[in-house]
Order: C-alpha cells, then sequence, then structure tokens
C-alpha cells in the first residue's frame, strides 16, 4: 500500500511526522451513497487533511467545509486493538454489518461511531459534531445503513 509521508511545523517550532495511505478507497463509498443515506446535499470527498481534522482514508464534509463523515480502512488483525480503544459506549455489538461490528454514541463528545471486520479488512466511520455544529450530520442508523454499504463492497 503507498504512503505518502510529510513533515509540517506547528507554532513555529515543533515537527511532526505525518503519513497517509494514498491508496484509493473511493469505490468503497461515494458522494452519492452519503447524499443518498444522510438526505445532504452538495457533499464533498476531500483528500487526508490533518490540519482540518480530516485525517482519514475517506472524509466527507458539507459544501461550506464541516465534517459529515471520516472512515478509515485497516487490517482485519487490527480490529481489536482498535476495538480495546473505543469509548465503552461504543462497544454494543450489532449484527447485519460485516463478520463482527459494534457502534456506539459517546454521550461526552456526541460522536457516533461504527467499527466493522468482514474478511481480511476492518473499517472505522465516525460521525462527529463539530465546533460549528450543534449535532452530528449522520445519525447512528445512517451510519450504520453507510456501513453495511461499505461492507457490501469488500471482498
Amino acid at each position: 500500500m503507498p504512503i505518502l509521508s510529510w513533515v509540517y511545523e506547528t507554532g513555529g517550532r515543533t515537527k511532526m511526522l505525518l503519513t497517509a495511505n494514498i491508496m484509493d478507497f473511493s469505490s468503497f463509498l461515494t458522494v452519492d451513497d452519503v447524499e443518498r443515506i444522510s438526505g445532504l446535499s452538495k457533499v464533498r470527498q476531500i483528500p487526508f487533511h490533518p490540519m482540518k481534522f480530516l485525517g482519514s482514508d475517506l472524509n466527507f464534509v458539507t459544501e461550506s467545509g464541516n465534517k459529515i463523515l471520516c472512515v478509515d480502512f485497516f487490517a482485519a488483525k487490527q480490529f481489536v486493538t482498535y476495538k480495546k480503544m473505543a469509548p465503552r459506549t461504543i462497544l454494543a455489538s450489532i449484527s447485519g454489518v460485516g463478520d463482527e461490528a459494534c457502534a456506539g454514541q459517546d454521550p461526552d463528545d456526541n460522536s457516533s461511531m461504527l467499527m466493522f471486520r468482514k474478511g481480511e479488512h476492518a473499517v472505522c466511520m465516525n460521525s462527529t459534531a463539530d465546533n460549528n455544529a450543534e449535532q452530528n450530520a449522520l445519525n447512528l442508523d445512517q451510519l450504520i445503513t453507510i456501513g453495511k454499504v461499505v461492507a457490501s463492497r469488500l471482498l
């Protein structure tokens, strides 16, 4: 899998190494999918952009740039590790998405998250309200529906 790395300075002092997969994941979830399921229009997909807290493999935003959804793809063997790091409220098991899945909403930061494993792949999706939003752009049911779409496209 190709990796893109770069270093940037924050505050003129600290240097950070950032990496991004440059593999194309867009066939697993499209702007049309997100618009159809969410009911939103003028959704945009933007590339890896950690300075705007959009550091996922797929990042979907509103026309004005507010975060809607971030999706990360990783190896199935990492699913257990990601699951252990998730807040307890996210650990509710759900069925119908991949081989194993859990989802929930964290009351502390109003984030909704879905993690699932299917075959050799695992996916973590989150829809988090940002400073410009009063609530998430997607509710948990919409996030699960999007997860089913992604899972159906994974081999």
